[in-house]
């Protein structure tokens, strides 16, 4: 009877060895699939983002130079008047007296 006890617990200790390796695989398997699975979702987010960010060559039309017109010198009516207006909002905005404002050159862009 003793001998009998003994195989059955014998066989039961490898019983559960067996269970433990089967958990820790399945763990091991189930962390695999995890992984493979952001790196999949990671890559076809990147690749449809790279589909919204990319622009055709058919719909670019390039103007030359030459083909731009040229801004035309064009005098500025009561110069003096649209540099006071500016110098005294500069002047409130900084705080300061109109008077402390020195302006050196004044042109279009």
């Amino acid at each position: 009877m003793m001998e009998r006890f003994m195989i059955q617990s014998l066989s039961n200790a490898k019983l559960a060895t067996y269970f433990l390796y089967l958990q820790v695989a399945s763990v091991v398997l189930l962390g695999l699939l995890v992984i493979f699975a952001i790196v999949f979702l990671v890559k076809y987010s990147s690749s449809k983002n790279k589909a919204y960010n990319t622009v055709s060559n058919e719909n670019i039309t390039l103007e030359r130079i030459e083909n731009i017109p040229q801004q035309q010198n064009e005098v500025i009516e009561n110069k003096q008047e649209l540099i006071a207006a500016i110098c005294a909002a500069v002047a409130e905005e900084n705080g300061t007296d109109i008077s402390a404002i020195r302006v050196l050159s004044f042109k279009k862009l």
